[in-house]
């Protein structure tokens, strides 16, 4: 084979090596094409499964809290008892829990804002109702909160 090429002209050797150049070009130029379209079509499944999977746990975060609500419809007296078990743990100070037709509200006291948080977040858990309404007040180092969970 070498001594082909080493046979031709000068001319001809010159149009092999571009040939020879075109034909690897043209392989990487395919393959880079091929690689770059498989990444669009795996982001693409990406995307796909995780719009999927935001859905469902939305949806499943819904169901949850329904089903939270209704239990609580069900059975108030142990829901209460959980909360002013929570509030003690908590270690809240005048913690009042008052229910009305449409509302459960919550007042205390706590000057730790992120125990606060967290409060609310279990008590989210227990009642299976987000707040409608949340209000801090302040009067000096003392923090009072109020809490209202609409009822339907």
């Amino acid at each position: 084979m070498k001594a082909i090429f080493n046979n031709l002209q000068s001319r001809e050797k010159t149009l092999l090596i571009i040939l020879a150049s075109i034909i690897i070009l043209g392989i990487l130029l395919s393959s880079a094409t091929n690689l770059y379209s498989n990444l669009q079509n795996s982001s693409q499944r990406l995307n796909s499964a995780k719009s999927d999977y935001d859905y469902v746990y939305q949806q499943a975060e819904v169901l949850s809290l329904n089903l939270a609500q209704q239990g609580f419809l069900l059975n108030e007296e142990n829901t209460f008892a959980e909360l002013d078990k929570m509030a003690k743990e908590f270690n809240l100070v005048n913690y009042t829990l008052t229910k009305n037709d449409s509302e459960l509200k919550i007042v205390y006291i706590l000057n730790d804002l992120e125990k606060s948080i967290l409060f609310i977040e279990d008590s989210v858990k227990v009642i299976g109702i987000t707040p409608s309404f949340i209000d801090v007040s302040r009067l000096n180092e003392i923090k009072r909160f109020t809490i209202i969970y609409k009822i339907e």
